[in-house]
């Protein structure tokens, strides 16, 4: 009877095709998650990217305005808005664009806004 018992209980050791089946469809589950991470998180990286490169020519734009007297031809409040192509380079080859700057304001002080604008 002591056989009997043993063989018993070294049948319950094994992994049926039941857990078997279960543990694939988890790690599937975590698998799949995780490359959904992995894409959400490179988009993010590339609107982040866009976005601190549209601040940088913003800045660049308006830092060239900044030196100019009040009364140049380039702070002309008729001539607003104004479009300048953005440089070559990176972002500028690949997704393309245009900042634009306009100018408002009375006759002793302008108020210039910049704006970048991708092509996508």
């Amino acid at each position: 009877m002591g056989r009997v018992n043993s063989m018993d209980k070294n049948k319950n050791k094994g992994v049926t095709l039941v857990e078997l089946i279960i543990v694939t469809v988890l790690i599937a589950i975590m698998v799949v998650t995780g490359l959904q991470f992995v894409v959400y998180c490179k988009t993010l990286a590339v609107k982040s990217k866009l976005k601190l490169a549209a601040a940088n020519y913003a800045r660049e734009t308006a830092e060239g305005l900044y030196w100019l007297d009040c009364y140049d031809n380039a702070l002309n409040i008729t001539a607003s808005p104004v479009s300048v192509p953005l440089p070559s380079g990176e972002l500028g080859d690949q997704y393309g664009g245009t900042r634009t700057y306009n100018v408002t304001g009375g006759a002793d002080y302008k108020v210039v806004t910049v704006t970048v604008h991708w092509d996508q």
